[in-house]
């Protein structure tokens, strides 16, 4: 065995700093189509894990031609919901590279919490090398200490408070069922979506607007098409409540011009469809001991052995926990609601890869309605990969076969080419445009004449609040390091994100001003925008011009959806801000063509509207 000396020096949470250190993340970065590819593969192979006979995806069948496998954690692979993914990305680069430089011994640096570590000694062991570990321990907040508790309890006691909680806040949104707008027309056009984006401001005059689908509604009005439309309900700054959100869907409805019918998915909440809920998830968690044995076989795999401990808690809660029993409450809901409506010809939904889309995609194919289309409304990152399958799910026909849509809406030249990467087909996809985006293509830009110089001037700093605290809480400390002279050369101004609120009171040594006006109206009056890596207002303000500086943590993959664009700026210290800011120079504006289709006539949308 190698002498301390001797061994490699990994940092797990940080960069490299020369040659003495090797930064797992960077290799991750650097070898990223591979490393994510092999991720989606594990995964994949999960669910094709064989015990007493049957595939994993099969044992978990709750309904004929359903497997509650393809709504777990994960399945979904959702990064917000299980951030031990980066964890199994540098886990499986750390693989690579221990088989590649085929060492005696390393030394591993900055490892976040403790069974990231076992997890690293498994691997260490399986190759026979002698490793030593600095783990820095999660950090504690006395914040959350209710929330650590819960943590604390058995997942289906979990499971049983969050139903309780779930079905006694949003049992007022019963109250929309019974309104005269429940939809009971052969509308042409079905459309599920998220009621968060709805403006509360403009259901004052009974019209329904939606960040979300923005110009949509006018033009199925203009078609002379009507829509039925199913809410998931979430609350937004204002609409805060849920006695607020049948007021505004009732509203809404009364004034509606073209037909268009609005309803609560939420308003199928019954004492049956909850009965039926708790009893699919008590034939699931009254099983310990056949789910005891997948998790053997599972074991069987030589690289589960050493993620499985990262994976193992957002299995156990998808199978016994708050996850489970919210999946099935979800599917029941989804059945329910769409049993109302007579057959509908097409359909639309925000894709996101959730798990709930795969429990409204069978939902729909059940209840016999026609062609399914997912609108992949969000920006294209890299790193967040929910949305994409393993190509044999894409082309798979078995009987417990992931439920897919007929199409995916792609909404730009970015986008579309994400999906094909992925392995989709062209013959999946078809071109929108980008409904979120239009208002880039309305806005008179002046020319930014923001100078290439080393002496600051004044200029107006735009900081783009992250929905994480944490991500937020960076920016603003980092700002708050830098030296007193660079701060008074620069005006700063932060707008946080609707759902993560800044307190000045918390920085009393940074002057800044808040603000809480549209993105869109600020955008021309300020020099320079900083956002944290993942805020997708980055690429808004990068697409009329701003000169954009993003905030990328030590340590952590890149998130941005301006991952691998020139001309960015990415920084991690207030040192690598100062020299930023002291060297940004000007920028035009990009042909947003390159990124989103956004003809306002929107003639793809009329297009595949005129064809259905």
């Amino acid at each position: 065995m190698g002498d301390v000396e001797d061994k490699l020096i990994i940092d797990w949470g940080g960069a490299s700093t020369g040659d003495t250190v090797f930064s797992i993340t960077d290799y991750v970065e650097e070898n990223s189509k591979r490393i994510r590819s092999k991720y989606i593969s594990f995964i994949h192979g999960l669910g094709e894990t064989v015990s007493e006979g049957k595939r994993l995806v099969d044992h978990m069948e709750v309904k004929p031609g359903f497997s509650l496998w393809w709504m777990s954690l994960p399945a979904e692979k959702n990064y917000f919901k299980s951030p031990h993914i980066v964890d199994c990305l540098k886990l499986i680069a750390l693989e690579e590279v221990l088989k590649a430089k085929q060492l005696d011994a390393i030394k591993v640096l900055r490892v976040g919490v403790e069974k990231v570590a076992d997890s690293i000694r498994i691997i260490c062991w399986d190759n026979k090398i002698q490793v030593s570990i600095e783990c820095e321990g999660a950090k504690q907040s006395s914040i959350f200490q209710v929330k650590r508790l819960y943590q604390m309890l058995p997942h289906f006691v979990q499971g049983i408070i969050w139903l309780m909680r779930r079905v006694v806040s949003q049992w007022p949104l019963r109250r929309a069922k019974n309104q005269p707008s429940h939809p009971k027309s052969h509308n042409d056009v079905f459309i599920c979506s998220y009621f968060g984006g709805v403006s509360y401001e403009h259901s004052r005059q009974g019209r329904f607007v939606s960040s979300y689908w923005t110009e949509l509604p006018d033009l199925l009005l203009n078609l002379g098409k009507g829509a039925n439309w199913l809410h998931m309900f979430i609350t937004s700054k204002e609409i805060s409540n849920t006695q607020t959100g049948v007021e505004v869907i009732e509203r809404i409805n009364k004034g509606s011009e073209g037909g268009d019918n609005h309803h609560f998915l939420e308003s199928q909440l019954s004492f049956n469809v909850v009965i039926r809920a708790v009893g699919i998830w008590l034939r699931i968690i009254t099983k310990p001991i056949k789910f005891k044995r997948i998790e053997q076989a599972i074991l069987k795999n030589r690289q589960a052995v050493s993620l499985w401990p990262l994976l193992k808690e957002d299995w156990r809660k998808s199978i016994f926990g708050s996850t489970s029993i919210h999946n099935t409450l979800c599917m029941e809901l989804f059945e329910a609601a769409l049993r109302q409506f007579p057959p509908q010809k097409i359909g639309f939904y925000l894709h996101e890869g959730q798990g709930w889309e795969r429990a409204f995609i069978h939902a729909w194919r059940k209840c016999g309605h026609g062609k399914l289309i997912a609108v992949a409304h969000t920006p294209s990152r890299f790193w967040i990969f929910a949305d994409l399958i393993h190509p044999d799910n894409i082309a798979d026909e078995s009987l417990q076969a992931m439920p897919v849509p007929d199409l995916i809406a792609v909404n730009g030249p970015v986008g579309k080419e994400a999906f094909l990467e992925a392995g989709y087909s062209s013959n999946d996809l078809v071109s929108v445009e980008a409904l979120r985006y239009l208002g880039l293509k309305r806005r008179e830009l002046k020319v930014r004449k923001l100078e290439h110089h080393t002496s600051l001037s004044v200029r107006r700093l735009l900081v783009l609040g992250d929905i994480t605290p944490a991500a937020t809480r960076a920016m603003l400390q980092t700002l708050d390091s830098l030296p007193e002279e660079m701060l008074s050369k620069i005006k700063i101004v932060v707008k946080p994100h609707p759902n993560n609120p800044v307190q000045k009171s918390d920085y009393p040594d940074l002057p800044f001003t808040l603000i809480d006006v549209p993105l869109s109206d600020i955008l021309n009056e300020v020099d320079i925008a900083y956002g944290a890596s993942p805020t997708s207002a980055n690429l808004d303000a990068f697409l009329v011009g701003v000169p954009i500086i993003v905030h990328q943590a030590k340590g952590q993959l890149n998130f941005s959806p301006l991952r691998g664009r020139s001309g960015i700026r990415f920084v991690s210290s207030a040192e690598d801000l100062g020299s930023a800011l002291s060297t940004i120079s000007k920028r035009s504006v990009i042909e947003t063509e390159e990124y989103f289709w956004l003809d306002r006539g929107l003639p793809r949308w009329r297009e595949l509207l005129g064809n259905s």
